[in-house]
């Protein structure tokens, strides 16, 4: 008998999932103070988070670390908190989004290659860049994520399509 896989959904906002363990800054919600359902919430910028070790087989944190001061020590905490290769699977906006400075809660920036800085011997499994709902454009996500390093250093002027990144990771312990 397979027993069922034990998930967080860190940052849930509105996107309250049943099945899920559903953690969130504030259960007030946006600036509009509208209130969000959470399972728990708490500061993501306080350490340890109020989970024991090897808790989770899959956390997913859309649209979390760059509102946080520091995103490198809640990834630390989030592998901390996962089982043994187990998977995290993270969006962030990349840095080249005008909505990634648009937004004032914003506190960090990021670009495809950010992650590797933040591993701590977990594997990445997956990187890519996410691309605007422009359709057509979408065969063009294959070859800048290829290349990452001459689209942000030298085409996103031109070609101004990436949206985020999204990272998926396999914890080693």
């Amino acid at each position: 008998m397979q027993t069922e896989k034990k998930k967080l959904n860190f940052g849930c906002g509105f996107d309250y999932r049943d099945g899920w363990v559903n953690v969130d800054m504030s259960s007030k919600g946006n600036e509009y103070d509208e209130k969000i359902k959470t399972d728990k919430a708490f500061n993501f910028d306080k350490f340890p988070y109020p989970f024991k070790d090897n808790t989770f087989d899959y956390i997913y944190a859309n649209q979390v670390l760059e509102h946080l001061l520091y995103p490198e020590k809640c990834i630390k905490e989030l592998i901390r908190i996962c089982k043994k290769r187990a998977i995290i699977e993270i969006r962030v906006p990349h840095f080249a989004d005008y909505q990634a400075f648009e937004n004032p809660t914003h506190k960090k920036y990021f670009s495809l290659n950010s992650i590797n800085h933040m591993l701590y011997g977990s594997k990445l499994v997956r990187k890519e860049l996410e691309l605007t709902q422009q359709f057509w454009l979408r065969w063009f996500a294959k070859l800048i994520t290829a290349s990452p390093y001459v689209w942000e250093r030298f085409l996103r002027g031109l070609f101004p399509v990436v949206r985020g990144c999204k990272w998926v990771i396999r914890v080693e312990k």
